[in-house]
């Protein structure tokens, strides 16, 4: 690995960055060729990030009941979330305020909008013995679906820092890694993760304060009723200061098996594009 010749103290980074050895030549940076965080700023109580996500789906939907029809899907959302207690480098407890999250559906020409149980509401999720607790702003227990709903999109944080397996590693330029479910995981929720078929990232450049990854994936996940197969392609941003998402991006396909009821089942396919951004205060 070729190390940085000056150690960026403050960001714990370490690039590989030679320089033109001519004689009598002005000293010129080559292309980065490795990239390296040696330690990450850790994660503290008051931390406030937001959460912008959109997914959207172009395809087609087949049921035994009603035939083949085009559907286009659009799945997006925001929330707020502060760091109430965390020590260690871990977070204990966390608060959120959730703006509009909805799916918009337009199916057979009608336009179709069904806010999320969690959509404009404010809760408390903590780490308890038994795994997450959900409370609502009432200080009271959450309802089982909108606690779902929270947990599938916090409950990673609480159990382990993410991204903490990309520190105190040499990334090379172009060179792609094989990764599991539990790298996955760090970057997604894995609530409903059934399987990870494959996993790989690759180093592409230093822009600033982010350094920026390839990736691709082919994973199922388990909804009700049946599984839903991706095979995805993209690229996410990394906060070299903190070793932290700041954006996602994939495009891909999808399909999926869903049984409804004991004779209705339905099969949807298509192309979907997706966007993550993660804005740290």
């Amino acid at each position: 690995m070729l190390r940085l010749l000056a150690l960026t103290a403050l960001l714990g980074v370490t690039i590989a960055a030679p320089l033109d050895a001519d004689a009598g030549k002005k000293a010129k940076a080559k292309p980065k060729k490795t990239f390296r965080i040696d330690k990450a700023t850790p994660i503290t109580t008051g931390l406030t990030y937001t959460i912008t996500d959109q997914i959207t789906l172009d395809g087609t939907l087949t049921s035994t009941s009603m035939g083949t029809m085009p559907i286009k899907l659009d799945d997006h959302g925001s929330c707020v979330v502060e760091v109430l207690e965390a020590s260690d480098d871990r977070v204990d407890r966390l608060h959120v305020v959730y703006g509009t999250v909805e799916q918009v559906f337009d199916v057979m020409g009608q336009h179709q909008a069904q806010p999320q149980p969690q959509s404009g509401l404010t809760y408390t999720i903590e780490a308890g013995a038994n795994g997450p607790v959900v409370t609502g702003s009432d200080g009271k227990p959450a309802a089982a679906d909108q606690a779902k709903e929270v947990i599938e999109d916090h409950g990673r944080m609480l159990r382990r820092t993410p991204m903490r397996w990309i520190v105190g590693r040499t990334w090379k330029k172009g060179k792609k890694v094989k990764l599991g479910e539990d790298e996955f995981a760090d970057m997604f929720s894995d609530e409903k993760i059934k399987r990870v078929d494959g996993f790989t990232i690759a180093f592409a450049k230093v822009d600033g304060d982010v350094a920026r990854f390839t990736w691709s994936a082919t994973f199922v996940m388990q909804e009700d009723g049946g599984d839903v197969s991706f095979d995805v392609t993209g690229t996410f941003d990394l906060d070299k200061k903190r070793a932290l998402i700041r954006e996602v991006e994939m495009q891909g396909t999808m399909d999926a098996n869903i049984k409804q009821g004991s004779s209705d089942s339905m099969s949807m396919s298509g192309t979907l594009v997706g966007h993550l951004t993660y804005a740290y205060q």
